[in-house]
């Protein structure tokens, strides 16, 4: 039986081996070629983080740096402080009360302290950025509330109340627990019955 010739890929009839080397040839006369599409996608992600940066307007209602006229260090956005122990009730409020404010940016590292050479745009940030300082403060138990009154931005302040308080309290979590087992309906309605058993399991899947 006669053999079947030896299939050659490297063939100038062969497509796939025309590509293969045109492909070889190009980046042989072309070694430049791959660092140009590095550089390229270097560029792309500069560009994509340098276009999360919020643009300093503090005279339009949409930005960030915009501070309405009532807006003042006085106000308490959380109706209960922050006690070490409801870290994760008080941070989803507080949360829901800046983005109310528009001002979730200087908490979460997105609006960065800029040089003080650029005066314009530091005097506008500091200005935000105490009173958000001021609000935070102002939700926190007493004792805690010193302990983070010289950390001289709002990014520092929730990074390190997120750092000491969201961590699990395993004697907490238990605590809990034991609370939902012997929760009972006794008199109350199935609506407040129910309301008390999720709030409890809230507070249990976000220890």
């Amino acid at each position: 039986m006669e053999n079947w010739p030896p299939v050659n890929i490297n063939s100038a009839t062969h497509p796939v081996g025309n590509a293969t080397r045109n492909a070889a040839r190009t980046s042989a006369m072309n070694p430049t070629s791959n660092e140009a599409r590095n550089a390229a996608g270097n560029t792309a992600s500069t560009n994509r983080s340098s276009s999360q940066e919020v643009t300093c307007d503090p005279q339009s209602q949409s930005n960030s740096y915009y501070l309405h006229i009532n807006e003042n260090p006085a106000l308490e956005l959380v109706s209960f402080p922050l006690d070490g122990s409801n870290y994760h009730a008080w941070a989803r409020a507080m949360t829901m009360a800046l983005s109310c404010k528009n001002k979730v940016a200087f908490i979460n590292g997105i609006i960065k302290k800029p040089p003080q050479d650029d005066l314009e745009r530091y005097y506008v940030w500091e200005r935000c950025n105490n009173i958000v300082c001021a609000w935070i403060v102002r939700t926190l138990s007493p004792t805690i509330g010193r302990s983070v009154l010289w950390i001289d931005t709002a990014y520092g302040i929730w990074d390190d109340l997120k750092r000491r308080f969201s961590q699990q309290d395993l004697f907490r979590v238990a605590e809990i627990m034991c609370e939902i087992y012997q929760t009972k309906q006794g008199n109350e309605s199935l609506n407040e019955y129910f309301t008390k058993q999720k709030l409890l399991w809230d507070l249990y899947l976000y220890q």
